[in-house]
């Protein structure tokens, strides 16, 4: 999304710039703790307010628990895979844009991520710009209503 894009969304919805995307709500699953600190830090610069869960099982609790506008995932976790996270997600039909975030060796997991409704998928190591970009995107994608 354009910076114009993103003003006059946020306009549209009543609240400016910073204080708009205070607003939204992005939980992160990475069981790579330095991964999962360094995501959280760039997204709470860009100023979105940030979950942080190192496995799907915590990742379904908040989702019932807390407002949560867009997932943020690896598709490799312990126990329960990102892929099943994304399915679960899905099925709560809560509306979150699910992104998934892979390794240069699992494209064609993500691609199956993708079949089985991902929004967007990132590979690591990705640079802010890449990861603000998909944000951006799924955050136009989750309030579309509100942009048209």
């Amino acid at each position: 999304m354009k910076n114009l894009e993103f003003k006059s969304f946020a306009r549209a919805s009543g609240c400016p710039g910073k204080i708009f995307s205070n607003l939204i709500s992005v939980l992160v699953v990475e069981d790579d703790h330095a991964l999962l600190q360094t995501c959280s830090a760039l997204l709470e610069e860009h100023g979105y307010n940030v979950i942080q869960c190192s496995n799907a099982m915590d990742a379904m609790d908040r989702i019932r628990k807390d407002r949560v506008d867009i997932v943020l995932t690896d598709i490799r976790l312990p126990k329960i895979s990102g892929i099943k996270l994304l399915e679960d997600i899905n099925s709560l039909k809560i509306g979150a844009p699910v992104i998934v975030m892979t390794g240069h060796a699992e494209l064609d997991v993500a691609m199956d991520a993708m079949n089985k409704g991902a929004f967007d998928f990132i590979v690591k190591p990705f640079t802010t710009p890449i990861l603000i970009r998909s944000l951006e995107m799924a955050l136009m994608h989750r309030f579309k209503d509100f942009h048209s």
